[in-house]
């Protein structure tokens, strides 16, 4: 289950995800760190679409499972850094603490090569 994090009414919305044990909640566009707790608690892991290095500490330092580093050309509205640059940046900063995914702009397998994961907003099947 995926969450704007700054959504309002959003407490609610987790109290239930919390409720039905779903086994992975996504954060992104604010701090999770009030939510990760509850969701450890029912079981569930939690990944985290992060925009700048700063939500990305923000993100491991609260406990998150994993982290999306989500480049510029997810859409064009997540900041100013292309996913490819921004993946390693990402990594060293959390210092290999937390499982970085990477998000943006990724289509095909060419676009993953190097990358152990990713995340994708469309169906497809990509062997990395």
């Amino acid at each position: 289950m995926g969450f704007i994090s700054s959504f309002p009414g959003l407490e609610k919305l987790i109290e239930v995800t919390i409720e039905e044990r779903v086994p992975v909640i996504t954060h992104s566009f604010a701090d999770p760190g009030p939510y990760i707790e509850a969701a450890h608690a029912a079981g569930s892991l939690v990944l985290v679409q992060v925009q700048t290095v700063a939500q990305a500490l923000t993100a491991a330092n609260a406990g998150a499972d994993a982290i999306a580093a989500q480049g510029t050309e997810a859409g064009g509205h997540t900041g100013y850094s292309g996913t490819l640059a921004f993946v390693p940046t990402v990594v060293d900063a959390v210092e290999h603490r937390v499982p970085v995914v990477a998000a943006g702009g990724i289509a095909d397998g060419l676009a993953a090569i190097g990358r152990r994961s990713v995340l994708s907003g469309r169906a497809q099947t990509t062997r990395c």
